[in-house]
């Protein structure tokens, strides 16, 4: 079931906008569970950004700018956060900070060309996985250190973790989809093989969304990645991929429709509809608060404009003539020209 629909925005004047995001690259970000907290990658100048006051404004924090970040997850509080950085050629390195991203520290983690991270709702468990040798690492004790798990030897693409940290699941990018039921420490498959692109699963692991650029479809798991089926999503080339803690509420990203590039589904992936909202820029990454309040949207045209969309819904993520709380810099110029 396919609806397409224009969102109301809460129209500000310009004054609202003093505070926003600047006019960047932006990569990828993480919020809280709560969504108060928001840390945000741009490529402009390699900045991670910190809000801690629900996107009303932001700073730079003290995270180094000498290498591309690759991702960014935090704790259900926002105290805990890890990010991958490397050069995307040969080196790399894993950081992490402990409160709320006012100094940062690189861990223990090996010189590696760190893509993908995730942790648990504590900050505790970590995961993460590097393409030097195409393997997932895991750490139990907040990124001091850190072990090689027994892993298919595959590129991965996206990964994903529970609450607990105890279940997670890992996408291929032509290969299976794998899943962990010792906190990231052994894996096994649980889906065939196609072009997975990203996954997210709900607070206890039990529902599992993933994207995939074989045939261009949305799947979902409801019993632990057990079975798997295929949305009623349409087929489009799918990018980024989020959901609420309980599953309900979904947010998929796609690259090839930038003005219709950010689907919602409000039923587990039943019906989905578009979100009509985004002035020609690619929707490049996704993060939500844990009951789908607040959706924090990465946003660039690939040469130099990007903004960080963060949308409030009034009601839930499925009701989506929700406000717009904050369309941060390009709106801006686009209100003023």
């Amino acid at each position: 079931m396919q609806n397409s629909y224009k969102v109301n925005f809460l129209v500000k004047g310009t004054d609202s906008f003093q505070n926003s995001a600047p006019n960047k690259l932006w990569t990828y970000s993480s919020t809280s569970s709560n969504g108060q907290y928001i840390l945000a990658s741009e490529i402009s100048t390699n900045n991670i950004w910190l809000s801690s006051d629900y996107g009303n404004s932001w700073n730079t924090t003290s995270a180094p700018t000498n290498l591309f970040w690759n991702f960014i997850c935090s704790s259900s509080s926002g105290l805990y956060s890890y990010a991958c950085q490397s050069d995307n050629v040969s080196n790399g390195y894993i950081w992490t900070t402990y409160n709320n991203s006012i100094t940062w520290n690189i861990t223990t983690a090996p010189n590696k060309i760190w893509t993908n991270i995730c942790c648990s709702s504590s900050g505790q468990y970590v995961i993460a996985f590097e393409k030097t040798t195409n393997y997932i690492w895991y750490s139990n004790d907040y990124g001091t250190t850190w072990n090689n798990s027994i892993s298919p030897n595959i590129l991965i693409y996206g990964i994903t973790i529970s609450s607990s940290g105890q279940y997670a699941y890992a996408c291929a990018f032509s290969g299976d989809i794998f899943k962990s039921k010792d906190y990231g420490v052994t894996w096994s498959n649980t889906a065939t093989s196609k072009n997975w692109r990203a996954i997210t699963t709900s607070s206890s692991g039990q529902y599992v969304y993933a994207t995939e650029n074989t045939t261009n479809y949305i799947w979902s798991s409801n019993d632990f990645g057990i079975t798997w089926t295929q949305t009623s999503a349409s087929t489009l080339v799918w990018n980024s991929i989020s959901t609420s803690y309980d599953g309900k509420f979904i947010v998929a990203t796609e690259y090839l429709n930038p003005n219709t590039g950010v689907w919602i589904s409000n039923d587990y992936g039943l019906s989905w509809s578009s979100l009509d909202i985004f002035n020609g820029l690619v929707c490049y990454s996704i993060s939500m608060s844990s009951s789908g309040k607040y959706l924090i949207l990465c946003c660039n045209d690939n040469i130099g404009n990007g903004n960080i969309n963060i949308y409030d819904s009034t009601m839930d993520i499925g009701n989506i003539y929700g406000s717009m709380i904050q369309q941060l810099q390009y709106a801006q110029n686009q209100n003023t020209n």
